[in-house]
């Protein structure tokens, strides 16, 4: 799990541009040093603009929009919590926020919604995010009994694994990240179960201005959010 995790971040356009370029300036005396440096500062432009990140992230968010069908059994999919001593509101990060809200919502429409949240941080197992996400919902007026807390799972495939015998055929709505989906979809319906995708947290911009063509962090984490999906869904397809 280690591995795989630190793999992935070494193959993020962040952290690859970075290593590329301390590559770069430690060879910056050799002609392939300044190749790497050129590269380097020629990428992060690239996908440090609105436009390439849209073009990369458009593939895994384009094929859903917000969900309209209501069901009696919702699983929402945590995707981090933020570390220290923070308040209630401000612990969730902005993926496990979303989600959380996409919930309400859906709460909103029908009272008697069975929520089941699933996800705990796999470097921390003390890290219980799943249980924030329901103190969360409760805070906003969910009742204690219509929620189900999963803390074992570490990570999407787990969470398909150790809900599929409660959840069975039964449709029901998945909440993640519009940009998760896909992959979500594939490892739930891989080990048996029925999700209808209900996405939420959509990263995607349609219309741009000059300063769209400017550097912004923002958009760098978009391209991560994505290289970590691409990377993923290649990863479930090799070893499921």
């Amino acid at each position: 799990m280690i591995t795989f995790k630190v793999l992935q971040q070494f193959l993020l356009p962040s952290v690859f541009l970075f290593v590329l370029l301390i590559i770069g300036l430690i060879l910056f005396s050799k002609r392939i040093g300044k190749i790497f440096v050129i590269l380097s500062i020629f990428f992060y432009y690239i996908f440090s603009i609105s436009p390439t990140a849209d073009l990369i992230i458009y593939p895994l968010e384009g094929k859903y929009r917000q969900c309209r069908s209501y069901i009696d059994t919702v699983v929402v999919l945590t995707g981090g919590v933020k570390k220290g001593n923070l308040p209630l509101t401000s612990r969730l990060n902005e993926s496990t926020l979303y989600r959380a809200v996409e919930a309400l919502r859906i709460f909103e429409n029908n009272k008697n919604v069975r929520i089941i949240i699933s996800g705990r941080n796999p470097m921390n197992e003390k890290e219980r995010e799943a249980v924030f996400v329901e103190e969360f919902m409760k805070r906003f007026g969910v009742p204690e009994e219509n929620i189900l807390v999963d803390t074992r799972s570490r990570n999407t495939r787990e969470s398909a694994f150790n809900l599929k015998l409660s959840l069975r055929k039964k449709p029901f709505l998945l909440v993640t990240s519009a940009y998760h989906m896909p992959r979500a979809l594939y490892i739930f319906r891989r080990y048996g179960t029925n999700p209808v995708p209900c996405p939420c947290d959509f990263k995607r911009e349609k219309h741009y201005n000059i300063l769209d063509f400017f550097p912004n962090p923002r958009n760098l984490r978009k391209c991560n959010l994505a290289f970590h999906e691409y990377f993923g869904i290649l990863w479930y397809h090799v070893g499921f």
